[in-house]
């Protein structure tokens, strides 16, 4: 669940103005905002960062998804195969 004190205050100049920003609980840095071609922002909720973070408030910005949590998945999903063995 996301909590109001999970936001902060910010400023940001233009028609992409959203007003507040979460915080990753991976990196500690901005959740990133989705806006439309338009300017119109859609999404600032981060992602699940479940397998690395499982607390039920936990969120995370577009780059620990894709770098972090995404490559946590696949492993906890795919079985240990014999070339990842071999790399060490």
């Amino acid at each position: 669940m996301v909590h109001r004190s999970d936001y902060r205050d910010v400023t940001i100049v233009g028609k992409l103005s959203g007003g507040q920003v979460m915080k990753c609980c991976i990196c500690g840095g901005d959740i990133d905002k989705h806006y439309t071609p338009q300017g119109v922002m859609y999404w600032d909720k981060g992602h699940n960062p479940d397998p690395v973070k499982t607390g039920e408030d936990d969120r995370c910005c577009d780059a620990c998804n894709t770098n972090v949590v995404t490559p946590a998945r696949f492993k906890t999903l795919l079985p240990v195969t014999r070339w990842e063995d071999d790399r060490a």
